[in-house]
């Protein structure tokens, strides 16, 4: 009898082990054109998004409720030729996140959060790319700094299809910030997606021209070659963050309009994972509180997201 009691009370006192999962792909509304962008500061998760309009729209979420703002608008009269890209930042232990984007002119324009709102867009100089302007249409990488003190840099895709960076030796966003631009890749398919694993270590992926995706890493100041992931051909620019060192999160939009993720651990990719849904556009993702989200648009240009919860 005492025996079937403890057998019956292991029964009753058995914790079943919660496994980390994926939550239904939830609407944001927006009339959205073209890729998202994403980023998470301070408990506080931003996207960011082209609208018809041609302007730069946005919604915070507060992550220890879940809730969302509505929609705002960055303010400016700028008309955006590409999708955005935003990095957050913490000062004075609030977080805020600047916005970056080709103009139709094929330069490219900044804005973030002050003390009172944002600054207004201004033009930010790409010396050294040899053109002159950005490829029309395209966006940037703006990895978020792993550290407040960590210079931030930029990622962009050019009018000769090939990727160059710069680096704000200042380490802050008053212009002039951004210096001399430096090519990183020959010609590409799509705008990179770069992350911080930590500081001094950049991972770059890129979707090649025959429309495989390519993985890189820096470690320090130089490039490793660029190696051929395996899987499909895919149909969009990729998204790329990192939770932890030693880890990569990997999007894209896959051949099927569905969104593909994968996953890196020390050096180790794992398979594909199919996370549905019929979009059309490409994904932006961002980590948050040990887990992540994934972002894109459908055919009527609702934003759609999923979140991971470890």
């Amino acid at each position: 009898m005492i025996r079937r009691m403890l057998f019956l009370t292991s029964i009753l006192f058995f914790t079943v082990p919660v496994f980390a999962t994926w939550s239904a792909w939830t609407s944001l509304g927006g009339s959205v054109v073209g890729d998202p962008a994403a980023c998470t500061g301070a408990g506080q998760t931003y996207v960011v998004v082209k609208r018809a309009d041609n302007g730069f729209w946005f919604r915070k979420r507060t992550n220890s409720t879940g809730v969302w703002d509505t929609w705002q608008r960055i303010p400016g009269t700028i008309k955006f030729s590409g999708s955005p890209s935003v990095s957050c930042r913490i000062n004075q232990g609030l977080g805020y996140f600047v916005a970056y984007g080709v103009g139709n002119d094929g330069l490219l324009y900044i804005s973030y959060q002050g003390v009172v709102g944002f600054v207004p867009w201004y033009k930010q100089s790409i010396a050294g790319i040899p053109s002159g302007r950005l490829l029309i249409g395209s966006g940037l990488s703006t990895p978020s700094m792993p550290t407040q003190s960590f210079n931030p840099q930029l990622f962009a895709h050019a009018s000769d299809r090939s990727t160059y960076w710069s680096l704000c030796p200042q380490g802050s966003n008053a212009p002039p910030c951004y210096g001399t631009w430096k090519l990183v890749t020959g010609v590409v398919a799509s705008d990179p997606a770069v992350t911080y694993q930590s500081p001094g270590r950049l991972d770059m992926v890129v979707q090649g021209r025959d429309g495989y995706l390519y993985h890189a890493l820096q470690d320090g100041l130089i490039w490793e070659p660029f190696v051929k992931l395996s899987g499909d051909p895919v149909t969009s620019a990729p998204d790329i963050v990192s939770r932890y060192q030693g880890n990569l999160e990997l999007f894209v939009k896959g051949q099927f309009k569905n969104i593909l993720h994968r996953t890196w651990i020390n050096g180790v990719w794992g398979n594909w994972e199919d996370l549905g849904a019929v979009l059309t556009s490409g994904p932006g993702a961002t980590t948050y509180a040990g887990g992540m989200m994934v972002f894109a648009s459908a055919g009527n240009g609702t934003l759609w997201y999923r979140a991971w919860t470890p």
